[in-house]
């Protein structure tokens, strides 16, 4: 198997809970790089108001590297307020350049600060974790990774570690001067509003004995709850709708429009509203436009959706009614008392999405994150339970 190959040659699957299963995972080829960005001060930033900031700059880095790397296929996870990949050597210099391009954005347009580091995968193991992978597909033309074996979140620890900063420095990967490409990331729907009574952020990392077959046993339970995935999921075809509103279309502008003058960012302002309202038409109608197809896109936007994920922790953003939500709480706090996971957890109204549109036709892949930092509001409710700094995060966790 050749190494550059390694993520698309593994077997896919398409029900959620083989993500549980230890056969599905491969590990990491020894030789391959491990690539962590994390918004610092991201909590801050987003009880500022910066929510929308946030996820747009985590999404911003992961298109850069997809362009960076267009003939290899690498396995990766949005975490709300960053990102991870792993990535083969040689292709070390284009993301580090693509990353630094991403890091003078955010600091430029939403005075966000985005470290980045790399760690072999073989100081991973050397510290005695690992990192697997195994390929969850969401639809025909589209695959996320899953990741399992601790090492991916030791791995952020140890870019982190003021001691091996200057070791792990994503500078050092690279000679070339920044460039980021962001073709492909939209920001353009209007949020989605929960029909349930509330849309609940959750993360859930074990915490002793056999941590698969924990998480196993908290999805079964989850879909005991909640009902099957088309019964929780955000993103619905009749929640869907373009926005017209700058103030939910800035970010993205943003983007786009760095270094540019007035006319250029007029321009994409533009373009935006003239792409919206092509959209707004053909999606009511369910019409075509170009290689289009109004019905099948947003039946494919929905599918393509990563509302539940595992990166060494469970992620998932579910719509639920109060009462679903008390009872999963409940579980989970029980399951806490008795020393077998950490969570976390935010409720809101609303969650958020943001795109990477790789065509039109079936390859689009879409971030789902509760409003208001929804991943990064239930990590620090869990991080407080890891630190011990606080009691268990039972119900008053769930206030925003």
């Amino acid at each position: 198997m050749i190494a550059n190959d390694f993520f698309s040659s593994i077997e896919s699957f398409s029900d959620f809970k083989d993500v549980f299963d230890a056969d599905r995972y491969r590990p990491l080829p020894s030789d391959w790089l491990v690539v962590v960005c994390d918004i610092q001060g991201s909590t801050e930033a987003i009880k500022g108001g910066k929510y929308k900031e946030v996820n747009i700059v985590g999404a911003s880095a992961i298109i850069a590297v997809l362009n960076a790397l267009t003939r290899v296929e690498i396995p990766y996870v949005f975490g709300g307020d960053g990102a991870s990949f792993a990535i083969p050597p040689d292709a070390a210099e284009p993301v580090a350049a693509a990353l630094l391009g991403t890091r003078q954005m955010a600091a430029n347009i939403f005075g966000l600060t985005l470290p980045t580091g790399i760690v072999p995968v073989a100081d991973v193991r050397a510290a005695g974790l690992d990192i697997k992978v195994a390929r969850y597909r969401l639809s025909k033309k589209v695959a996320i990774a899953m990741f399992d074996g601790g090492g991916l979140a030791h791995a952020e620890s140890m870019i982190k570690d003021q001691g091996k900063k200057d070791r792990y420095e994503i500078k050092k990967w690279t000679k070339s001067p920044p460039f980021a490409d962001f073709d492909g990331l939209e920001c353009r729907w209007n949020p989605l509003k929960t029909a349930k009574g509330e849309i609940v952020t959750l993360i859930a990392r074990a915490s002793g004995g056999d941590s698969l077959a924990i998480y196993s046993e908290l999805f079964g339970k989850i879909q005991t709850i909640c009902g099957a995935k088309e019964n929780y999921r955000p993103a619905r075809m009749e929640a869907l709708s373009l926005s017209f509103n700058p103030q939910n279309l800035k970010q993205e502008h943003g983007v786009h429009t760095q270094g540019k003058g007035f006319f250029g960012r007029a321009l994409y302002a533009l373009k935006m509203a003239f792409e919206n309202l092509v959209g707004a038409v053909i999606f009511s109608r369910s019409a075509k436009a170009g290689d289009t197809d109004g019905n099948k896109y947003v039946s494919d936007l929905v599918k393509n959706t990563d509302f539940q994920k595992f990166d060494d922790t469970l992620r998932m953003v579910m719509d639920n009614s109060a009462a679903q939500t008390a009872e999963l709480v409940q579980y989970l706090e029980d399951q806490h008392q008795k020393g077998r996971l950490f969570y976390g957890t935010h409720v809101e109204q609303e969650a958020l999405i943001t795109c990477l549109i790789f065509d039109r036709a079936d390859r689009h892949l879409h971030f789902v994150d509760g409003a208001r930092g929804g991943y990064a509001a239930a990590s620090l409710a869990m991080k407080a339970q890891i630190r011990g700094l606080e009691g268990p995060a039972g119900p008053a966790a769930l206030s925003t």
